[in-house]
């Protein structure tokens, strides 16, 4: 035993534990998510413990009860036991213990009284199986085909000993499929051909209500629809809006607070369609879920219709993290509040600061030419993330336009290092060479721009490069090197 875990521990470390060591963190991320699926599961299934709600019906029969923050269509519980008995309920969980119990205690009974090599076989049998029973605590391994194959050659394989056969077990499966067999041919047929949880059914059943206007009809069927499946998205957001335009509040901001939850970025959309002037703000923030992505997407919504102050409250009431500061920076600086703008940027800064937030501060600044403090922001981004050139760009920018050329051309000539490929960045180099007159690198970068972009000549950018050299040739006519960018950039 101890020279089989040597080498187990020597062939791990020989194979790059690394990968195992980020498969250990993967499943660390979604901790939460599967402890979801076990809990919601599981409560499901205390509803109905006897016999569950059918074998294989948990991805649609789950849908009731799936929370709407987990997107997307959910196939398991990622647990087989808690799947089983939301599926077959105490009886199946019971037949599927049971039988693994008596299966172990058989073939490990018969595997001791084997005798030299025969024991390997029914001990590599038992090691498997015993390791896809635990692993299954944590995954759907049987949902597998190829592993449930290899699980059931497995179970065929271990050694059963001398037990005698037991001549009853045939006829027995036969009069079980015989009575399950009659049941489904004189069972009704209408339990048979439609499901209790099919929520496109009730949502087909709600839209033509909707369209023979009979509006009593319509609300019973979208609200049982949305109740049959609170994760879909897009069967929330038609609830949600039937029963806003029918002035029904607490149904509307049931559904558009599912959807918000999952998909926060449909807060835009839906307040294009909602949006009323006259309402107070209160009546548009009952539909928000308690996250703060959605909060942000609204206060958002409110800047670009000119309520920034309703926005920033709205904002300021909630919980928020960097993701949503972030987005409901974006929304004013889209509306030209860019004073509110730097001062979120800033508060974002004191939640988690990183490279990428430093840059978007200091561009906020720098459109309120407090270039001061922008050049400040732009250098810590620049030291905490060296090897981006995007923020020294926006460093050399922010230093053109304090009016220091040449430190803003040191930081426009690593950032072109770093990326000689981005053309922006080539660009705002060459117009830092024809404001310092180095007429020849700036004509170098012309011509590597024009390769890339034929275009060019005919841009604005070369327009003022060109009239800038255009000025000092009429000064100098016989400056070679002026006179090579003057025909670079001529189109």
């Amino acid at each position: 035993a101890i020279v089989i875990v040597l080498l187990g521990a020597t062939t791990v470390i020989a194979a790059n534990p690394t990968i195992l060591l980020e498969r250990f963190s993967d499943l660390g991320s979604s901790q939460g998510a599967r402890w979801t699926f076990w809990s919601t599961t599981l409560a499901a299934a205390l509803r109905q413990p006897l016999l569950g709600f059918g074998i294989g019906t948990h991805p649609v029969a789950y849908h009731p009860f799936q929370p709407a923050e987990i997107a997307g269509q959910v196939h398991h519980a990622h647990n087989e036991y808690v799947n089983a008995a939301f599926e077959g309920g105490a009886v199946w969980i019971a037949l599927l213990l049971a039988g693994m119990v008596a299966w172990f205690a058989r073939a490990r009974r018969a595997t001791r009284t084997a005798q030299g090599p025969d024991r390997i076989v029914g001990a590599a049998a038992l090691a498997a199986v015993a390791a896809v029973a635990v692993h299954s605590l944590v995954d759907f391994d049987l949902q597998i085909t190829a592993v449930g194959l290899l699980f059931a050659t497995l179970i065929g394989t271990a050694p059963r000993g001398d037990a005698p056969p037991r001549r009853f077990v045939a006829p027995a499966v036969a009069l079980v499929g015989l009575a399950v067999a009659a049941v489904l041919a004189f069972a009704p047929l209408r339990a048979l051909a439609l499901s209790p949880y099919d929520h496109a059914l009730a949502w087909k059943h709600a839209r033509e209500a909707q369209r023979a206007d009979s509006p009593a009809l319509a609300d019973r069927r979208f609200e049982k629809a949305a109740d049959l499946w609170p994760a879909h998205p897009d069967l929330q957001r038609e609830a949600g809006l039937w029963f806003w335009e029918g002035g029904q509040r607490d149904r509307a901001a049931k559904c558009l607070r599912r959807l918000f939850s999952q998909r926060p970025r449909d807060v835009a959309g839906v307040m294009d369609e909602i949006w009323d002037p006259e309402r107070d703000v209160a009546e548009y923030e009952v539909l928000l879920p308690p996250g703060p992505a959605a909060r942000a997407e609204m206060a958002g919504a409110l800047v670009d219709r000119g309520y920034w102050r309703q926005g920033m409250e709205l904002f300021d009431r909630g919980p928020a993290d960097a993701a949503a500061f972030d987005a409901f920076a974006g929304a004013l600086r889209r509306a030209g509040q860019w004073g509110l703008e730097a001062d979120v940027r800033d508060r974002r800064l004191q939640m988690k600061s990183d490279a990428a937030a430093y840059a978007a501060a200091a561009q906020a600044w720098s459109r309120l030419d407090a270039y001061e403090r922008a050049l400040e922001h732009a250098t810590t981004a620049t030291r905490l993330d060296p090897a981006n050139a995007a923020w020294h760009a926006i460093k050399g920018e922010i230093l053109r336009a304090h009016g220091d050329r040449m430190s803003a051309l040191e930081a426009v000539v690593e950032a072109v290092r770093l990326a000689p490929r981005e053309l922006a960045t080539r660009i705002l180099r060459a117009r830092l060479y024809v404001d310092l007159e180095m007429w020849g690198p700036a004509a170098e970068d012309v011509a590597e721009i024009t390769r890339s972009r034929p275009a060019f000549p005919q841009s604005p950018e070369a327009a003022a490069a060109r009239k800038a050299a255009e000025a000092y040739v009429k000064r100098h006519p016989d400056d070679a090197a002026a006179q090579g960018l003057l025909r670079a950039l001529t189109p």
